[in-house]
């Protein structure tokens, strides 16, 4: 994975929700997640996250598109 692209968190408490990747750090995952109405950065088992469907890219300064995964609302 890229910096920038779009995961979903598979495991833990924070599962089913969508993220940008960040980076790695000793086998962690660098995550941002937006939560309520707030981005935080946080580190999660990296492999807790999977590439989302489709793949975006967060440009800075642009609003992320909400991402859809097929057969969800």
């Amino acid at each position: 994975m890229n910096n920038g692209d779009v995961v979903e968190i598979t495991e833990g408490p924070l599962a089913g929700c969508v993220a940008h990747f960040a980076g790695v750090a000793q086998r962690r995952a660098l995550i941002v997640v937006e939560l309520q109405s707030r981005r935080i950065k946080m580190e999660i088992d990296e492999d807790w996250i999977v590439a989302a469907v489709p793949a975006r890219k967060l440009v800075p300064g642009v609003e992320a598109p909400e991402v859809r995964r097929w057969g969800r609302t």
